[in-house]
């Protein structure tokens, strides 16, 4: 199997005439409904224009070409009346067979521009080894790569970096943003419910650390009002934080009040 023949690619069991009938078949529906194309890596969202008839066309050769090449991942959705979306992801290591498979919808122009690694630093408000760190622990898929070796980005990739920076600003870890990338972005099937579970989830945790900053704060005002000297043997007097009674909300508040 190579990338640069189609109908291997497209029907990789088959015979000869088979395997181009079955290319026919792709480019036939997706050509010219065409509409969008998005690359992220070894996975592509293909927005096409699409009766329900066609849909069940194209649901039918999906379901061929799935058993006879188990490389592809498909997920086939439709968005509206007239529009479906198709996700397509081929499992590693047959991440370069998505460009002739891509191929068969005919040449297409994306219409987002390629970015380098700079470029796309800075429209997401990121330094380039923020970007490449991302890239290593697997936020960010590898990017593709000119001959001359050059990393070449793309707007969805510029994307992804802006949902990394928001998940931060929610509190969230890298491995808690990289789970919740997993299964509302790319080629994975979608959770709906992901976020909304990982927000609650993460709101609890805050909750908690807000409790415990409260009483913080008010344990650092009682220290004020008491004029304490020390941590401990305190010789302020009736000491809020030195000694058995020290700490309680309740104590705090009677010596702040």
């Amino acid at each position: 199997m190579t990338t640069t023949d189609l109908t291997s690619i497209a029907a990789c069991s088959l015979d000869a005439g088979a395997a181009a009938r079955r290319a026919a078949d792709f480019r036939a529906l997706l050509g010219p409904r065409l509409r969008r194309l998005r690359r992220d890596g070894a996975s592509a969202v293909l927005d096409l224009e699409m009766g329900v008839r066609a849909e069940r066309e194209l649901a039918g050769l999906l379901e061929l070409e799935r058993e006879c090449c188990p490389l592809w991942r498909f997920a086939l959705t439709r968005r509206s009346p007239r529009r479906v979306r198709l996700e397509v992801a081929a499992e590693p290591p047959f991440g370069d067979a998505l460009d002739a498979f891509l191929s068969l919808a005919g040449p297409h122009e994306s219409g987002e521009p390629v970015l380098r690694a700079g470029e796309a630093a800075r429209r997401a408000g990121v330094g380039v080894e923020t970007l490449r760190y991302y890239e290593r622990r697997g936020l960010l898929p590898r990017p593709q790569r000119r001959p001359s070796g050059q990393r070449e980005y793309t707007l969805d990739a510029v994307r992804r970096l802006l949902a990394i920076k928001t998940a931060q600003r929610l509190g969230f870890t890298l491995a808690e943003t990289k789970e919740i990338l997993g299964v509302t972005r790319g080629s994975a099937p979608r959770d709906p419910a992901a976020l909304r579970v990982q927000a609650e989830a993460k709101l609890a945790e805050v909750e908690d650390r807000i409790r415990g900053l409260e009483l913080m704060r008010v344990e650092l005002r009682a220290v004020i009002a008491a004029e304490c000297e020390a941590l401990i043997d305190c010789g302020c007097g009736d000491c809020p934080i030195d000694g058995p009674a020290h700490a309680t909300p309740e104590r705090l508040l009677q010596v702040t009040q």
